[in-house]
């Protein structure tokens, strides 16, 4: 006789502006039937990270996070390195990383896709202490998220920030800025820099390569060198193009380069921007963690 699957599901209940009791008997009903379904829910004083660790010792088959990025990342951050697979449900703001991976914001597709049970290793990285699914921004995009209001981005989001970048782009500062990754070492004046391990349209500065792999063992830099407003202008242009049309960016103050491991040191010392989240400032060092995390996605 076959053992009952385990699934368990961390729920973040302030994720989000759906109402949680209603999205959670909806993956209550879409999922009960897959096995012994056990909901852990997220609290100020306990995070998504122990009860996804938690969810491992009791034994989980399946580890689901029900939230935003923020809730993701910290069920991957317990799951990276084990054969245990995360499951998304995106009920967050942004899902950037459900977006990445194509799983639908919709919370009844997206518990098809789990139903489905397709599964993908992907490609994680390490910022310093922090697990980064995602990418960490230097420079311009780091300022833009400390200066925006608050209360603009939990109301209007993405607009409120593209919105203020476009203001912003008038103000662009350049630094000095350290490189060193496997194969060589540079210095060069900047005004951004973005090291991704996924990305998505929405992450214009992220869109310097023809396409961001998830999977391939690597990380993708992004350096914006603008001399001026125009050149900011443009390059910016060129980088939302590059993603929309998924092409390579063709502007001359847009450099791209691939790399396993970098070492970013800046002068003056830059805001660092991991996964949507100020957490301190340069120097850092930043890795690949090779198809560390088994992921629930669409077949297709």
């Amino acid at each position: 006789m076959s053992q009952t699957p385990q699934i368990h599901v961390i729920f973040n209940p302030i994720s989000g502006q759906g109402d949680a009791t209603q999205e959670r008997q909806l993956i209550e009903k879409k999922l009960v039937d897959l096995g012994r379904l056990v909901i852990h829910q997220t609290s100020a004083e306990v995070g998504s990270e122990a009860l996804a660790r938690e969810a491992l010792a009791e034994g989980a088959d399946v580890v689901i996070a029900a939230g935003g990025d923020g809730t993701v990342s910290g069920v991957a951050a317990a799951l990276i390195g084990t054969d245990t697979p995360l499951g998304i449900l995106p009920r967050g703001t942004v899902n950037a990383f459900a977006a990445a991976l194509r799983i639908s914001p919709s919370l009844p597709e997206a518990c098809e896709i789990l139903r489905e049970g397709h599964t993908r290793w992907v490609d994680t990285a390490c910022c310093g202490d922090r697990t980064m699914l995602l990418l960490a921004s230097i420079g311009f995009e780091a300022d833009l998220m400390e200066e925006t209001d608050r209360e603009a981005k939990d109301s209007y989001g993405k607009l409120a920030i593209f919105v203020n970048g476009l203001r912003q782009l008038k103000n662009l500062q350049q630094f000095d800025i350290t490189v060193d990754t496997d194969e060589h070492h540079e210095t060069f004046a900047a005004s951004a820099l973005v090291v991704a391990n996924a990305a998505t349209l929405g992450t214009f500065l992220a869109q310097g390569p023809d396409e961001i792999d998830v999977s391939d063992g690597h990380l993708d830099a992004t350096v914006l060198r603008p001399e001026g407003t125009w050149d900011a202008l443009g390059s910016a242009a060129d980088l939302f193009l590059a993603g929309l049309f998924k092409r390579a960016a063709r502007h001359k103050q847009v450099t791209h380069f691939r790399a396993k491991t970098f070492k970013i040191a800046a002068d003056p010392p830059q805001n660092l921007l991991v996964d949507g989240e100020l957490v301190g400032q340069t120097p850092i060092e930043i890795y690949c963690q090779a198809r560390s995390l088994c992921v629930i996605t669409p077949s297709t």
